[in-house]
């Protein structure tokens, strides 16, 4: 959202139903919108931890918010 990186996001386990709304609702308002990178995860605790079905969606794309930030 203009100069801002929002992430939404949702985790939950397999077999269970997906929460409503998000879990996960950050801005980062630091003003250095990247137009581009990688996605990353990382889990804290014991014990192993698996991710499955991992999809990330862009909701706007680069070439789009750029001119319009919507």
């Amino acid at each position: 959202t203009g100069p801002q990186v929002r992430i939404q996001a949702n985790v939950w386990e397999d077999g269970l139903p997906e929460p409503s709304g998000y879990q996960i609702d950050a801005t980062d308002t630091g003003g250095l919108n990247q137009p581009s990178g990688t996605i990353g995860i990382w889990s804290m605790g014991t014990g192993n931890k698996y991710w499955d079905d991992l999809q990330v969606d862009v909701t706007c794309p680069v070439f789009t918010c750029d001119q319009d930030n919507s």
